[in-house]
Parts: C-alpha cells; structure tokens; sequence
C-alpha cells in the first residue's frame, strides 16, 4: 500500500510483522498472517492476550464488522 497508509505508519520497513512464517522478509504485498494480526490489533486495542469478546477465540476468524470499527477508531 501507499507509504501513508495506516500499516506503514505502525509498520516500518522491516518489521517483524512483514516477515512470513517461513523466513522469508518480502515486501508486504497485501496479505498478512491473521494470526499477526490480531496480536497487532490486541496491542494497538490495548487488550489483554485473552481477550473476553468472542471475536478474536484464536481460530483465525474475526468479525469482520468488530475489525473495521476497530480500525476506524485507531484511524481517526
């Protein structure tokens, strides 16, 4: 994405976050290990590791509707 994007801003070049699980360290691309992030968004939310709403349970899955007014809150 663009330099000025929300994810460049948290995210500079070569964080952790842009390497995969493989090793390798490209450039992101769009794609991103939902694992990662909803720990970045726990972070960025100040929650705790665990966190007491059913929407991030670990699985992979989060509510798509709970990510985007969790964005537009950190974005504002």
């Amino acid at each position: 994405g663009p330099e000025s994007s929300l994810a460049a801003q948290l995210l500079p070049e070569g964080s952790p976050l842009w390497s995969t699980d493989n090793g390798s360290s490209e450039p992101p691309g769009g794609t991103v290990d939902i694992f990662d992030l909803i720990g970045l968004l726990r972070i960025i939310s100040g929650a705790e590791q665990e966190s007491p709403s059913a929407d991030l349970d670990g699985s992979g899955a989060v509510d798509i509707f709970d990510l985007i007014e969790l964005l537009k809150l950190i974005s504002e």
